[in-house]
């Protein structure tokens, strides 16, 4: 499966060449501003949306309820819903904000729990600024749902 990883404004834009799954993430701090749709296109095979924010345990604004911190259950829905609508998709998209910390983090522990066909290894070099918090919080849910 091919995997594109980008920034909300890239998203937006982009079309489907052929089957895909899109994962929007969106902030839980900034709750319903900038929640632009990906653009309709019937290549869209499953499109799924969540909302948390780029922040980790013990963060004080997490602390504070500002921000909202991912957990377990948001993993175990994010990693059923795919294991449900993934299986005619041949491009898994991933935005977040800005594309750096918390798309990359759930690309990459989508391709290595699925074995999607990516090196794991080069797209955690390649994308070094990924919320480790996200990417181990995914593959430990994987673990106990035994999917990994």
């Amino acid at each position: 499966m091919k995997i594109l990883i980008c920034s909300q404004r890239e998203a937006i834009k982009y079309l489907p060449e052929d089957e895909s799954y899109g994962i929007q993430i969106f902030s839980g701090y900034l709750k319903d501003r900038n929640k632009e749709k990906l653009m309709e296109h019937p290549k869209w095979v499953y499109i799924a949306q969540y909302s948390f924010d780029d922040t980790y345990p013990g963060d004080p604004m997490e602390r504070e309820g500002v921000y909202v911190l991912f957990n377990k259950k948001i993993a175990q829905n994010l990693l059923e819903e795919f294991m449900q609508h993934r299986k005619d998709s041949k491009t898994l998209l991933v935005h977040c904000g800005q594309g750096l910390n918390r798309s990359p983090a759930v690309a990459i522990a989508l391709n290595e729990i699925f074995k999607l066909g990516e090196n794991t290894q080069k797209l955690i070099d390649v994308y070094e600024e990924m919320n480790g918090f996200v990417f181990n919080t995914l593959l430990e849910e994987a673990r106990e749902l035994r999917f990994y």
